[in-house]
């Protein structure tokens, strides 16, 4: 911490910074001093929203890549999580399980669960 209040008395090109809120009005209040240019990544969530008006399959073809893409979906936009209109749920979440087994061959995603089966 001593380091980056040290940093930040400095001037600089721009500044960015990712993490909480209260370290970030730090960050913010140091570089309005400098009128330095500032990007804050505040730890926010991301939704994917899919309405009946997608292309199911490419919607879960894209949100699985983006979760798993980007140091295996902590990247600080990837999906958190998905609101799905509820006459396609369903079908959604057949085409999210396709997407998974095809970005992971070796899944089991789109096998039927013990329920489904009849095997509990």
């Amino acid at each position: 911490a001593e380091q980056a209040t040290e940093l930040l008395k400095h001037r600089v090109d721009v500044i960015s910074y990712t993490g909480g809120g209260e370290v970030g009005r730090i960050v913010a209040q140091a570089a309005a001093k400098h009128l330095t240019p500032v990007l804050l990544e505040l730890g926010g969530k991301n939704p994917t929203i899919v309405t009946k008006n997608a292309h199911i399959p490419s919607a879960a073809l894209r949100i699985a890549w983006g979760k798993i893409t980007g140091n295996a979906g902590q990247l600080c936009v990837s999906p958190d999580y998905i609101l799905v209109e509820e006459s396609v749920k369903q079908q959604f979440t057949n085409e999210l399980f396709k997407a998974l087994d095809k970005l992971y061959p070796l899944s089991t995603y789109s096998m039927p669960s013990l329920e489904e089966s009849g095997q509990t």
